[in-house]
């Protein structure tokens, strides 16, 4: 048979353990002010407070530990923590026993505020001896964290000026490791591989990474390859023969006859020719459509006015890139921050930081660490 609840019982052994808890933490706290705190509950309460009594001189023989501070001190210590009587009052007449306790009101005590106590009928937190001297704050990393040297604020020492900032961790006995971002469709999300090795292979049956639903992808497409350079290493983008080419995103690029290019979703080869310079329209057929270029300075773009070539692609901007004579052999091709970016097939091309590239019509970007590991187990 369940032994019926008893609030009063309940409320009794709150108080004791809290008592018990503050003396043990060095407070002097008799029990006559506890009494006089609770007159209601005063004689179940001081059948608790002789046990917490005996219980304190127990552990004072046992351990050979002083005893906690002495409840009957004439020294009154601090009990503004504890819930008054007329909190205790009002806990008596509610008739619900599964009503949480709330904190009493912060008190003043010498100008500093006392913090309330816990809820009476909650558990107390007790913490061991053993686990008080495991208690650590661990550091949450942050991107945002700027480098600089750190002193602690009560060493008394100052930070020299001539003393250089503290540098991130990052490895010095292993190469650095970029990492290879393969984007969405709408190039706002992306999934991350790491490149550990001396060679990626990215292809539609073959290599590290697989792709194969897209077709214009050849079986082993394109290697990313990891070589040594001085004391570091350099990262190079290399097609495998792959039927369809590897383009690269370029800002400014000089051009040579049958250079191909990728603009908007269209590709086309730039032909300089004795008669003729211009593009060739060759995503459909080798014998598409040719747009010769007037003058030494070209301008393309989507449906604009004072346009030398104009495209009807949507992923074409206004004004996408212009195209300038530099001499008989060549001509340069600047982008206009478009969008979606002027693209140069090639065969090998060095990589470096947020480097873009696309095959078939997937499109890559690649993140190098900036740092460069010197020591000598390194080299």
């Amino acid at each position: 048979m369940t032994k019926p609840f008893d609030l009063q019982e309940e409320l009794c052994k709150k108080i004791a353990i809290e008592i018990r808890n503050r003396r043990l933490a060095g407070e002097i706290l008799p029990d006559s002010k506890v009494l006089d705190l609770y007159p209601g509950l005063s004689e179940r309460l001081v059948v608790h407070l002789d046990r917490l009594r005996q219980f304190e001189l127990a552990m004072q023989r046992s351990s050979s530990l002083p005893l906690p501070a002495c409840p009957e001190n004439d020294h009154l210590g601090r009990s503004d923590g504890l819930p008054s009587s007329e909190v205790i009052d009002a806990i008596l007449n509610d008739s619900s026993p599964s009503r949480m306790v709330e904190p009493p009101a912060w008190r003043e005590l010498e100008g500093r505020p006392e913090p309330p106590l816990q809820s009476l009928l909650g558990n107390p937190e007790v913490v061991s001896e053993d686990e008080s001297d495991f208690r650590v704050t661990f550091r949450q990393s942050s991107v945002s964290d700027s480098e600089g040297t750190m002193i602690p604020s009560n060493s008394g020492l100052a930070l020299d000026e001539n003393v250089s900032p503290t540098s991130r961790y990052c490895p010095t006995l292993r190469p650095p490791m970029p990492i290879l971002h393969m984007l969405s469709d709408d190039q706002e999300f992306s999934m991350n591989y790491p490149l550990c090795g001396e060679r990626f292979i990215i292809g539609r049956v073959n290599g590290n990474l697989l792709i194969p639903h897209d077709l214009s992808i050849s079986s082993k497409h394109v290697e990313i390859q990891r070589r040594r350079k001085d004391q570091g290493f350099v990262w190079h983008l290399v097609d495998l023969k792959s039927t369809n080419g590897t383009f690269v995103s370029v800002h400014m690029a000089t051009l040579r006859h049958n250079d191909m290019l990728l603009i908007g979703k269209e590709r086309f080869r730039f032909l300089n020719l004795r008669e003729e310079t211009g593009l060739l329209h060759v995503t459909q057929s080798p014998g598409g459509d040719f747009w010769n270029f007037i003058g030494r300075e070209v301008r393309i773009g989507r449906k604009s006015q004072g346009l030398n070539v104009c495209m009807n692609d949507p992923f074409v901007d206004p004004v996408h890139a212009t195209f300038r004579y530099k001499n008989s052999k060549e001509w340069t091709v600047t982008d206009s921050n478009s969008l979606n970016g002027t693209w140069l097939r090639v065969r090998t091309s060095p990589i470096h930081d947020k480097f873009e590239f696309q095959i078939g019509e997937q499109r890559f970007r690649i993140s190098i660490p900036s740092y460069l590991p010197t020591k000598p187990g390194f080299r």
